[in-house]
Parts: C-alpha cells; structure tokens; sequence
C-alpha cells in the first residue's frame, strides 16, 4: 500500500512538474509573441517617418540615421524570431539600403512641395515627429548630441522651406487661373513666414521685396478688373438723362 501511494506522489508530482514546464514555455511563448508584434508595429511607424523623409528631403543624412534604426530593430525582431526567413532577407535589404544611401548610390527625392493645406499640414507633422524620433536616438547614444542640434536647426529650417515653396507654388498656379484674391493671401502668408523667422534665410529681405511687389501687382490688377466691372455695369449717360427728365 505504502509503495502505491509512493507511485501516486511520484505521479502527481511529475505531472505538476510537467504542468509548470509547460506553463513557463507557454508564457515564454506569449511573451515572445507580444515582443515581436511590438517590434513590428514600432518598425512600421519608423519606416514611414523614413519614407516621408527620404520623399520630402534632398539630403541623405536624415535617411540615413532612420534607416540604421530600422536595422537594429529587424535585428531584434531577429533574435525573436530565427526561423523566418523573411525578416533575414528584410534585414539584408535594409542593410543594402543604408549602403546605398551612404555611398550616394540612392538619393532622396526631395518633393517637398504640397498642393493642399491637408497634405502640407500633416508634412510639417511628420517634421515635428520625426526630430522627436531623432531626440530618443541622442538619449540612446545612436547619435551623437551635436549631431542631433544639427538635425533640429535642418529640420527647422526644411520646416519653413516647405511651407514657404508650398504656398508660393499654390500662389503662382492661382495667379495663372486668375485667382488673385486667394493668390494674394497665399503670398502675404509667404512674406509674414520670411518677416517673423529667426532662420538665417539668403537673400532674404530680397525677397521679401520680391513678394511684395507680387502683392502689389495683383491688388492693382484686382482694383483695375474691379473698376472695369464697374463701368460696364453703369447705364449710359442717355439712360440717366432720360430717368431724370
């Protein structure tokens, strides 16, 4: 009876063993799972900083620090995850990527221009948070301190290029519809951004001058349509006399 039972507690202890065993590696599981899915989504939103950057700007060093963090973080989806092969070949093409960038083999595009406020408004977003993204990168270590100042004033100052071409490309296609009044707002827009920014901006009290004399000449083309319509509206000199009488 004695040894029945012994079997028994061997048994039962076995198998809480076997149950913990199982429940860790479970755990494990899970855990890694979510690690992965974290990953991938953190991987996602700094592959579209990435691809709005590399779109909008003209040089590649920006390019360059993004793609280098999607590197580390396809690494770490990796380690979590040996067996698929898809991530080693996303990895190698993004290694090849930054090689590229590097060595001036892939240039950006630099199609900073947007055709509607909306657009415009969310490219200046994505500005904001891409510097953000650039200051966790300092606090890492992944950049340097200085390189980070010098990212702040480019991106800055991309800031206030892309909004000033933006609204001057709209004015101009408005100017060539006639659309003055609207065209007019637009370049006021333009020569408030030049007056107010501390930026080092070349030629600039020039083309402040510049966009003025613009203004000018479409307020006066506005007052002149203006005055026209007038005219033709007026009933004749005969017409008056003959109301008068």
């Amino acid at each position: 009876m004695g040894m029945i039972l012994g079997v028994l507690a061997v048994l039962l202890v076995s198998g809480l063993i076997a149950s913990g065993i199982m429940y860790s590696r479970q755990q494990a599981l899970a855990h890694r799972e979510q690690r992965i899915r974290a990953l991938r989504q953190k991987f996602e939103e700094l592959q579209a900083l990435y691809d709005i950057i590399f779109n909008a700007d003209s040089k590649p060093d920006i390019s360059i620090v993004l793609n280098q963090g999607l590197v580390e973080i396809a690494r770490d989806i990796r380690a979590l995850d040996r067996a698929n092969a898809e991530v080693q070949t996303l990895l190698n093409n993004l290694t090849a990527r930054g090689t590229a960038l590097k060595e001036g083999r892939l240039l950006p595009k630099g199609e900073h221009v947007m055709n509607s406020e909306a657009a415009l408004s969310t490219l200046l977003s994505s500005y904001a948070a891409i510097l953000q993204r650039l200051q966790r990168f300092k606090v890492r270590g992944t950049i340097a301190p200085h390189q980070y100042e010098e990212f702040s004033l480019y991106l800055r100052q991309m800031t206030l290029t892309t909004e000033l071409d933006s609204h001057m490309a709209t004015a101009e296609a408005q100017l060539k519809d006639n659309d003055r009044l609207r065209a007019i707002n637009h370049l006021k827009h333009c020569r408030e951004l030049l007056k107010k920014t501390n930026l080092e901006i070349e030629n600039k009290n020039e083309r402040i001058k510049d966009i003025s004399d613009r203004i000018k000449l479409a307020e006066s083309a506005v007052e002149t349509e203006s005055n026209s319509s007038t005219v033709s509206t007026a009933p004749p000199p005969s017409a008056q006399t003959g109301n008068a009488s």
